[in-house]
């Protein structure tokens, strides 16, 4: 198996363990010779996840006592977020943690955006939706629809929302491709993308937030059935 496959294979196996309670908070990891060999991994292997793991906040390493699993809720960094959802660890309670931050993001970005948007960000906006338009493919597709948002955030007028939107931007990112690998209605996406642009081209900030929500409950629907 080449390399790369069985590093995310140690990391599946050890975000699992974690997330299904064989691991608790606080727990003590065997020792990685132990815990190797019960994977069938190389040592060489599963010390470079678990120094990955721990620099990200699930683990934490303690000089000649071992490695513990964190409370990675209290420590752990945005970049765990990436780690957690994936196919084979994203459990329910994250999906409607993501489910609940995007509403918080995204509605306050839709509201402040239909306040303070300027031309520029009109055309930006604009652009971006003339390129979903001609998106194919789960990948472009999810970009496209990723680039959307990120333009909202940046007519909020709020120079610190489009960084804190980027920051999610892996985790974001997942969620679109697993809904646009959906049978999803395209058409009825790309309708309320213009309708939220039109909502902020006029300066609309109920109507943008009643969109924005409406477009994320469609979202979660679907995904809801992973």
């Amino acid at each position: 198996m080449h390399k790369n496959s069985v590093n995310q294979e140690c990391k599946n196996y050890l975000i699992r363990a974690i997330i299904e309670g064989k691991y608790k908070t606080g727990d003590k990891l065997p020792p990685e010779r132990e815990l190797s060999l019960e994977m069938g991994i190389s040592r060489v292997i599963l010390h470079t996840v678990i120094t990955e793991f721990s620099a990200k906040g699930l683990l934490k390493i303690i000089p000649r006592q071992g490695t513990f699993v964190n409370d990675y809720r209290r420590e752990g960094s945005l970049e765990l977020i990436e780690l957690l959802m994936n196919e084979q660890g994203m459990d329910r309670q994250m999906l409607d943690s993501m489910f609940a931050a995007r509403r918080m993001l995204e509605q306050e970005f839709a509201r402040l955006a239909a306040q303070n948007r300027t031309e520029e960000n009109l055309r930006a906006l604009r652009n971006v939706i003339a390129e979903e338009e001609l998106a194919d493919g789960v990948e472009e597709m999810a970009a496209r629809d990723f680039a959307f948002h990120q333009e909202i955030a940046f007519a909020t007028g709020n120079c610190v929302y489009p960084l804190m939107f980027r920051t999610l931007e892996k985790p974001y990112m997942f969620l679109e491709r697993l809904f646009y690998q959906k049978e999803i209605d395209r058409a009825a996406v790309l309708s309320s993308h213009r309708a939220l642009f039109k909502a902020i081209s006029c300066r609309d900030p109920d109507g943008a937030t009643e969109i924005v929500s409406g477009m994320l409950r469609y979202g979660e629907a679907i995904l809801s059935q992973i």
